[in-house]
């Protein structure tokens, strides 16, 4: 149904706040993995990762950082006539300051 100033109808709707719902075979697989990994067994994935990652494997540090701190969101600022400033900040960074590292300004 349209939007039409007056009409109500899409508050009734549901929304869909948690995302797509799992497929059955994304589920399956899901509990599958619960039920074979126990926590102790992913501690020791987690102690590999951490000193693969120490010993510069950078899919280890991606792996972590990921899991650590989520993806960062990224931002292209565009005020600055002629050039692009490219800045990569994490979602729950409570601050709005690019990092200089990140932005390029190093």
């Amino acid at each position: 149904m349209p939007f039409r100033k007056g009409n109500d109808e899409w508050k009734k709707r549901k929304t869909n706040k948690g995302g797509r719902p799992p497929r059955p075979v994304e589920e399956k697989y899901r509990k599958a993995i619960l039920q074979r990994c126990t926590a102790k067994q992913w501690k020791v994935i987690i102690d590999v990762a951490i000193a693969k990652a120490q010993a510069g494997d950078k899919d280890a540090r991606n792996w972590l950082s990921d899991w650590c701190m989520g993806k960062p969101i990224e931002r292209k600022d565009v005020r600055h006539s002629g050039s692009v400033e490219q800045v990569l900040r994490w979602a729950d960074s409570d601050d709005d300051v690019p990092s200089p590292i990140a932005s390029g300004a190093a």
